[in-house]
């Protein structure tokens, strides 16, 4: 009898114990899931960083201007066909500005917070405002975009105060949504994703960095008219 009450005694104090691993278990795995995305926040914000001094650099050989959408500007994407042109992050890479992303490898072209880290094409990676494929005049004291056919040069202020690339999402792409090359104001299909904690990391003119929440994005109409659609 004494041998079984020691046994059930064990079996007991088991359970406790496993209780009080699952338990904080529980209290911790959400804490490590938000200390990885606060790491992954970090490493988002240390890619624009370098991608806007990129951007600083080209625009310092362009006469203050960055990289337009596409190579082929100021004709349009469809104008062109794809071996006839390269997309904005090709621009940079052949530039010698940053380096030219590897299939397969880790780049600096893609958030870490939401799908894959490894360059696939040039499509997915961060977004840049589409502004019908224009350049914008960064190294300047007022901000600009060149006329275009249909379209005249407008003013958007300080570099400070206009961004221009920054976290984006295409969210009709099959199989599943994905980082998008390009964004747009009022699109419902290509647009901001606010993936960090519900804020956007976003590239400014000036070459800072700053994590965007919803109404910094619907009140940017010193950018846009209508301010920018987002999504969570």
């Amino acid at each position: 009898m004494k041998k079984y009450s020691d046994r059930q005694m064990t079996l007991i104090e088991l359970l406790v114990v496993l209780s009080i691993i699952i338990l904080l278990a529980s209290m911790l795995l959400p804490a490590l899931r938000k200390a990885k995305e606060s790491a992954n926040g970090i490493l988002c914000v240390n890619n624009l960083k370098q991608i806007g001094v990129a951007q600083l650099q080209y625009a310092d050989e362009n006469g203050g201007w960055s990289t337009p959408m596409w190579s082929c500007f100021p004709a349009t994407s469809s104008e062109t066909s794809s071996a006839e042109r390269n997309s904005w992050t090709e621009m940079l890479a052949l530039g010698n500005f940053i380096p030219m992303p590897k299939v397969g490898a880790i780049t600096t072209f893609l958030c870490p917070s939401f799908g894959s880290r490894v360059w696939y094409q040039r499509a997915r990676s961060y977004g840049m405002w589409i502004n019908v494929e224009r350049p914008f005049k960064i190294l300047s004291g007022n901000v600009m975009s060149s006329s275009v056919p249909g379209y005249t040069a407008k003013s958007y202020g300080s570099p400070s105060g206009f961004f221009y690339i920054g976290d984006s999402i295409r969210t009709d792409y099959s199989p599943e949504p994905v980082q998008w090359y390009n964004y747009d104001h009022d699109s419902t299909t290509i647009l901001i994703h606010s993936r960090h904690q519900r804020k956007a990391n976003m590239l400014f003119a000036d070459g800072h960095i700053s994590p965007l929440a919803a109404n910094d994005l619907k009140n940017a109409t010193h950018i846009s008219p209508s301010g920018f659609t987002f999504t969570y």
